[in-house]
């Protein structure tokens, strides 16, 4: 179970991620608010499907959510929100449906991945190799 392995941050509160809605003009999924509410900017350090090609390392706090979001146009243009990142900078967007994408910025011209259709199966789907 993937909960035993994450190094929870600061949770989110209400009040964050209200801030997080009015940002991104999209209602958040209940599944990443209560997420968010308990593990906050968490630490997981895992692969999703085990694939080396989708790495996770953390989730974002509500700031950078917020920053990230103001400072890139094209998180605005395609309705998705960052939330998390890999050990090289390569970041995991919410869609305003609820799915979930890996942008991998070393590719050329940057890929963009649908690997989920909801961030409760994102969540799932993350394993952590015992050390």
């Amino acid at each position: 179970m993937l909960e035993k392995f994450i190094e929870a941050g600061d949770p989110f509160t209400d009040q964050q991620l209200e801030q997080i809605y009015r940002v991104a003009g999209f209602s958040l999924p209940s599944a990443y608010c209560e997420f968010a509410k308990k593990y906050g900017d968490a630490f997981v350090g895992g692969l999703v499907d085990a694939s080396p090609d989708f790495p996770v390392s953390g989730f974002f706090s509500s700031e950078k959510v917020i920053s990230n979001f103001e400072f890139n146009a094209t998180y605005k243009e395609n309705r998705a929100i960052p939330i998390a990142d890999c050990e090289l900078g390569n970041i995991w967007v919410l869609g305003d449906d609820g799915s979930i994408h890996f942008i991998n910025f070393y590719n050329r011209p940057t890929v963009t991945t649908k690997v989920s259709s909801s961030f409760q199966d994102f969540l799932s789907r993350i394993s952590i190799e015992d050390e």
